[in-house]
């Protein structure tokens, strides 16, 4: 009876944990959202550094909410890169993104100050800088508007200046901290991430997979 007892005992306290575990997953706030978002890798060297005219292709169909492009998987590891900051006397490392100007639309990121990154602007593909808010909490600023206009380089890559900071977001695990991250835009692109309407689901996949071997019809269509 004990022994029983016991047993029903850790089954409880097993169920409640991965109740909890489960109830943590779907309330906590990622601070962007993947959810209907196709993540399909460019296998195409040319479509790496041009993937412009197959995201114009692919928001031509009625399904499709928007189009963006990064270098590393969403859910995945993220880059490492020193640092300098305008009025921050040490250099530092922060996490990277490498991404588009559609990134951070296509992800339902959401602006604290400043503003995303434009085609309106043409120096964004090579100095603007977007921050997070634990970036700036770190690197002393008295909020994220205080950070907007300050110079930002990537040491050995971009001397940048702040244009926007973002809401905290989970790139990676939920159970990870959310750590000062950098996104600036990069020539090369190793994803697309297609945002679709749900109501085109599982018939849109077809439709994706003509399209991308409009473009690369030398690679398998993955996702």
């Amino acid at each position: 009876v004990v022994v029983q007892f016991t047993l029903t005992i850790a089954l409880i306290i097993g169920t409640e944990v991965v109740y909890d575990q489960l109830n943590f997953m779907h309330n906590k706030r990622l601070g962007l959202d993947k959810n209907q978002v196709i993540v399909v890798p460019i296998r195409d060297q040319n479509l790496r550094q041009n993937p412009e005219p197959l995201k114009s292709r692919l928001r031509q169909h009625p399904g499709i909410l928007d189009v963006g492009a990064a270098a590393l998987f969403p859910g995945g590891p993220v880059g490492r890169t020193r640092f300098r900051a305008e009025g921050v006397s040490d250099e530092g490392t922060m996490s990277m993104l490498w991404v588009d100007r559609d990134f951070i639309r296509t992800l339902g990121m959401e602006l604290v100050a400043g503003r995303g990154f434009s085609k309106d602007f043409a120096t964004d593909a090579t100095e603007a800088i977007i921050l997070n808010q634990e970036a700036v909490r770190q690197l002393g600023w008295a909020d994220p508007a205080a950070a907007i206009g300050k110079s930002f380089e990537l040491v050995g890559s971009k001397n940048g200046r702040i244009i926007g900071v973002v809401k905290d977001f989970h790139f990676t695990s939920l159970h990870r901290r959310i750590e000062p991250v950098v996104l600036h835009i990069w020539r090369w692109l190793n994803y697309v991430l297609i945002r679709v309407d749900g109501s085109y689901l599982p018939d849109i996949l077809d439709d994706l997979e003509n399209i991308w071997h409009e473009f690369d019809p030398n690679h398998p269509f993955t996702f």
